[in-house]
């Protein structure tokens, strides 16, 4: 089940992990139908005390939140998604180019944070 949007709150920017057991298998293979790289992706770890690819939101747990180029069926499943592949290997190159810093008490490295802010709506929205 997907649920949109990313939940508000802070992420750290890292590298995306390959996908689990056999996924050096499943992956190029799942990237050939998709048209995409996965390994080229961004994985977002929310800042909820636990350093790890899930959260939970009102009991709900939530999972697998990247940051990548739209693929050809143009769709979105609660990932940041840039719509533009040029716009998204800019981004990459930026990221990959800084120097990054650690997670405390992990060694996992980071690019960057995103915080995911709520929308103030104006009188006339």
């Amino acid at each position: 089940m997907h649920l949109c949007p990313l939940p508000l709150g802070r992420y750290y920017i890292l590298d995306r992990e390959s996908g689990g057991m056999l996924g050096w298998i499943r992956q190029p293979v799942k990237d050939v139908f998709a048209g995409t790289d996965r390994s080229e992706w961004f994985s977002l770890y929310r800042d909820d005390g636990q350093v790890d690819d899930q959260t939970t939101i009102n009991n709900i747990q939530r999972s697998a939140f990247r940051i990548h180029p739209v693929g050809p069926q143009g769709i979105s499943q609660g990932c940041v998604t840039m719509t533009s592949k040029l716009a998204f290997d800019e981004l990459r190159r930026s990221l990959r180019n800084m120097p990054g810093e650690i997670l405390p008490s992990t060694g996992i490295k980071y690019f960057g944070v995103l915080d995911v802010l709520e929308t103030l709506r104006g009188p006339n929205d």
